[in-house]
């Protein structure tokens, strides 16, 4: 794929390219330094193991100061493409040069809707739900919405105007993972530190913006000429269609039988009929038996072994391969040396390197077996089954190497070759099953075969998905079958129609939820005779002991001496309705704008910093998800990490002592004056205590607000012993952490 790519640029006339390497970098730049590009192009490998993410990457681009052209072309190492680039490079020069915010043109292509069925939408990732909002004649790029779980769309009406009242609204594109840029581009994610993903987040953020004069403007280039082809492989579904399209020959020039330059001293394919390819540099090794049928759509490698009565169609069989008698094989992915024994059915697999399939096994649709799996006799491997040799460690992500392959790219045979070598990366050798002299070799890990799966004679364990690290970037819910759910949506041969019904619910409920919010039960209640209340009005709100009034009274509308506040709307929960804000941001999104919010509630409602302190605390501790079954250790680290997410926005809400005060006012509150899980953790010794001690360390709260605290709740002891807040107030852990910070409050000072 990385020929492919440097191909494809170079036929764009594109002099110079940097690829960004971060896992097997070394190998990645041997391999372009020993290449026929480097005597054409300045071809650069910048490598950086520490970057995660595209952000990641576009941030170290410019720290360094590589990038010096406007513009420049972005591209994913997965993109297979034949785009004439230098149309869409004249219109992005032409906008440049008339709008200096014009910094970005992406190339969109109509697909289809994922959930169409529709070959063309098969290129298109399951997970993805693109809605994007075009200006009809310049297609400006007004909204690019990339959440699956919403069910409805906001458009600024702003936008309107600037587009004679007309939106179009298409659902039906797919970024191809190539895109012109500015150098902006590059300053835009070095500001905002927080962009992790390009299109989720800064495409999605920059078109968002509503100020005029202020946005930076970006362009959609469509692929409306049906000969143009560009897609990502971004899992095994993607993998499978985009190699049939290449045998189709849907991304000519691009194909099976016209690979990179230099690829023609190594291996060469002719095409027959009913897209057959089969490998003629090294024909006199491959022998296929005369009554095999090879159906359509079908790669042959080199020295590749058929026996007799065999039934292949839609597969790709890379170089030494050995196939037995009697074997069906459909929509199949094959690598280099894998054997097959008689009487073997298998639909929509990809067997990795090395794989052996005993007599009479039958695969399920969708399996992957990973490089030097055995698969036993008569053995039955259920749909969407993985297996891997990889050892199990409950720390890390074993997906990166559970079904890599150790061949360099060099060693290609075609373009679906080409796919397979990119997808593979650098091994641990203490950590898998390797492959030495076509023997395997235990390593020094334990590793355990599940027989009950792979057989008696198998070798091999069953992979199952990690939990996600960022559950916002995912669609299907919290539990563990959503994520096996989209597993399987990303494998070869799986029925959408359950992810998409399920995709659907989910909305549905995310819509009813978000009704349930606008129409509270308070507003139902009101008769909407006076919007505002201005006048004094008497307490009639019930207090409990043990309940602390959060700010201002959040039911009434009342200050604390009892007269309502000026420009309160009747019957709106201040506190809870800016908790509702908080739970209801998009992590993916930089919290800034989320204070941008909180502060024009504020402002409408007439509502403190306090109060917006408070309403934060309680998201944030709802967030933590904080159980009785969690240890302290465990309870103290979510905490944390939730704190450590929101410190920049309690940065800026916090304006003194007042602020500090409301968000230990507010988790006394959880802990005495509610019911629940939460509140039995937070008063259970010594969970508040450690919180109180996490908002200390992390700066949140400063000694003088803990210490003025602890000398109100003295003083209320003295009135009342038995009150609640009290009682946690007397933990003795809590006694001792603010022993200690007294003494160091006196330490400091006698420093001073």
């Amino acid at each position: 794929m990385l020929d492919y790519s440097i191909e494809f640029l170079a036929g764009a006339g594109v002099e110079e390219i940097f690829v960004f390497c971060v896992h097997g970098a070394d190998e990645v730049e041997r391999y372009v330094f020993q290449s026929s590009w480097s005597n054409v192009l300045q071809v650069h490998c910048v490598k950086d193991a520490t970057c995660a993410t595209p952000g990641d990457a576009l941030r170290e681009l410019d720290k360094r100061g590589l990038v010096r052209s406007d513009p420049f072309v972005l591209m994913s190492g997965d993109v297979i493409t034949n785009v004439d680039l230098r149309l869409a490079l004249d219109a992005h020069a032409k906008r440049r040069k008339a709008d200096s915010s014009a910094i970005m043109t992406m190339l969109l292509k109509p697909v289809g809707p994922p959930s169409s069925g529709g070959s063309s939408a098969c290129v298109r990732p399951a997970s993805e739900d693109l809605v994007v909002g075009l200006h009809p004649q310049t297609h400006r790029i007004l909204m690019y919405d990339d959440r699956p779980h919403v069910a409805t769309l906001k458009i600024p009406c702003d936008f309107f105007q600037a587009c004679n009242s007309t939106i179009e609204i298409r659902n039906d594109l797919m970024p191809i993972g190539v895109d012109i840029c500015s150098p902006e581009v590059l300053s835009r994610f070095s500001d905002e530190f927080d962009y992790r993903h390009i299109y989720k987040q800064f495409v999605h953020d920059t078109v968002a913006e509503e100020e005029e004069g202020l946005q930076s403007k970006i362009y959609a280039h469509l692929l409306a000429n049906p000969c143009e082809y560009g897609a990502r492989i971004v899992d095994f579904r993607t993998y499978h269609a985009i190699s049939r399209d290449i045998i189709r020959r849907w991304c000519y020039p691009v194909g099976v039988d016209n690979l990179p330059s230099g690829y023609e001293k190594n291996y060469r394919y002719v095409m027959q009929r009913h897209f057959v390819y089969r490998e003629v540099f090294g024909e006199p090794g491959t022998r296929i038996a005369r009554s095999t049928q090879i159906v359509s759509d079908t790669i042959v490698g080199a020295n590749v072994q058929i026996g007799e009565r065999c039934i292949v169609q839609g597969t790709v069989i890379g170089n030494y391969c050995e196939i037995g008698n009697d074997v069906s094989l459909k929509d199949c992915h094959l690598w280099e040396k894998v054997c097959i024994s008689d009487n073997v059915k298998i639909e929509g697999c990809v067997l990795c390197d090395g794989v052996v399939i005993r007599s009479g096994a039958t695969l399920g649709t969708g399996c992957i077996i990973g490089k030097g799996c055995i698969i036993g006799e008569n053995a039955v491997i259920p749909p969407f089954t993985r297996i891997t040799l990889c050892v199990k460690d409950e720390e890390g992500n074993e997906y990166d190497d559970a079904f890599s392959s150790s061949k360099s790219s060099s060693s290609a045979e075609d373009n679906d070759d080409e796919i397979e070598e990119n997808e593979d990366e650098e091994e641990s050798d203490d950590e898998v099953l390797s492959m030495e002299d076509d023997f395997l070799v235990l390593c020094d890990k334990a590793f355990v075969s599940d027989h009950n799966v792979v057989g008696k004679d198998g070798l091999g364990r069953v992979w199952n998905p990690p939990a996600p690290e960022d559950e916002s970037d995912y669609d299907s819910g919290e539990d563990g079958d959503a994520v096996i759910g989209d597993i399987r949506a990303q494998s070869i041969g799986y029925d959408a129609a359950d992810f998409f019904k399920r995709r659907l619910e989910l909305q549905s409920a995310q819509e009813a939820l978000d009704d349930r919010d606008v129409f509270s039960d308070d507003e139902e209640e009101y008769d909407g005779t006076e919007e505002y209340s201005n006048g004094e009005v008497d307490i009639s709100d019930n207090y409990t002991p043990g309940e602390l009034p959060l700010g201002n009274n959040p039911n009434t509308g009342l200050d604390e001496d009892g007269f309502a506040i000026m420009g309160r709307q009747k019957g709106v929960d201040v506190v809870k309705e800016l908790k509702m804000l908080c739970l209801e941001h998009d992590k993916g999104r930089d919290v800034t704008y989320l204070a941008i919010e909180l502060n024009s509630f504020k402002f409408s409602q007439n509502a403190t910093y306090s109060d917006c302190c408070t309403g934060a605390i309680l998201a944030v501790l709802d967030l933590a998800n904080l159980t009785t079954d969690k240890k302290i250790i465990e309870v103290i680290k979510h905490v944390e990490i939730e704190l450590k997410y929101w410190s920049p926005l309690f940065k800026k809400l916090c304006q003194g002592i007042e602020e500090e005060r409301a968000i230990i006012n507010a988790i006394e509150s959880v802990a005495v004056g509610s019911i629940g899980e939460l509140a039995q953790v937070l008063s259970k010794e010594p969970t508040f205590r450690f919180v109180l001690q996490k908002l200390h360390d992390l700066e949140f709260l400063s000694e003088e607000a803990i210490l003025s605290w602890a000398a109100e709740r003295r003083r209320n002891e003295e009135d009342d012993s038995s009150d609640p807040v009290v009682k946690l107030f007397l933990q003795q852990a809590t006694q001792e952490f603010l022993d200690w910070l007294e003494e160091e409050t006196s330490s400091s000072e006698e420093d001073d």
